[in-house]
């Protein structure tokens, strides 16, 4: 025979909730001023551009990543209670 889980979901909420909250603030930081670099004197502000650009997209990326983690983290939780669920009913039978 296997283990009990018990699960609670309301942490997992919250640690889904903090990983959400963490991925925004990084996301929001991560966007710069294009009005601001675009006044700006320099030679290579092409070069910034692109390289700024190509930031972005990696970060798009992670945040992708971090997304389908946080569906992840919901399934888990969801197949979590299913079980524990059955694990009470099996209980009550027994």
């Amino acid at each position: 025979m296997g283990r009990e889980v018990y699960v609670h979901p309301h942490e997992v909420e919250q640690h889904k909730n903090e990983m959400q909250s963490s991925a925004n603030g990084v996301k929001d930081a991560s966007k710069l001023d294009k009005n601001e670099l675009s006044e700006t004197q320099l030679a290579s502000i092409t070069r910034y551009n692109n390289i700024l650009t190509q930031f972005e997209q990696v970060l798009e990326e992670y945040f992708t990543l971090v997304e389908s983690d946080l569906v992840k983290v919901d399934d888990i939780k969801e197949r979590m209670i299913e079980q524990d669920t059955r694990l009470a009913d099996w209980r009550l039978f027994n």
